[in-house]
């Protein structure tokens, strides 16, 4: 295949492949438990859709063209996604006080929109978490700051120790 291969591309692929039309392809992904419909195809395929597509609609053409997500996404000029997020955290964040929620998540904003910016430096995120109090500083060190959280008990981290019990000293 060609390595300049646009999600028009991967769509004509995806017709001829499975010998229909892109009313019928959007049902086929439909039934495959994908999220698309055929205006969204028919813009797409048409050179009409001015939106970003969405992850499922990239992956959607994929898996219609018998192409890898990667190859769609690099099609549809978007950057290759990493595993779900969700599936990395550690045991025990479903057990975090909403005020620590409310932290991380704003982290991950904050990460998120320097991805997206490109600049760690001078991005500065777009909006905070309603409710959350947030003081923007160098937005990368937001994550790294040292000191108790205002939110934790006095004279904790929210850190597990690392001292293993015994006498001698580190």
């Amino acid at each position: 295949m060609n390595d300049t291969q646009t999600l028009r591309d991967l769509l004509d692929v995806a017709i001829a492949r499975h010998q229909t039309s892109r009313r019928q392809l959007a049902i086929k992904a439909q039934d495959a438990g994908f999220r698309i419909v055929d205006t969204t195809l028919n813009g797409i395929a048409a050179g009409t859709y001015k939106s970003q597509p969405k992850a499922d609609t990239v992956r959607a053409i994929a898996w219609l063209a018998g192409v890898t997500d990667e190859a769609a996404f690099t099609a549809a000029g978007l950057p290759v996604p990493g595993p779900p997020f969700a599936d990395e955290l550690p045991p025990g964040v479903d057990n975090l006080s909403p005020k620590a929620r409310k932290a991380v998540i704003e982290i991950l904003r904050v990460l998120v929109e320097e991805e997206r910016d490109g600049d760690a430096e001078h991005a500065t995120p777009t909006k905070p978490a309603r409710g959350a109090q947030v003081e923007h500083r160098g937005h990368a060190a937001l994550a790294a700051m040292a000191g108790t959280p205002a939110y934790a008990e006095p004279d904790t981290t929210g850190e597990e120790t690392q001292d293993l019990g015994g006498d001698d000293p580190a």
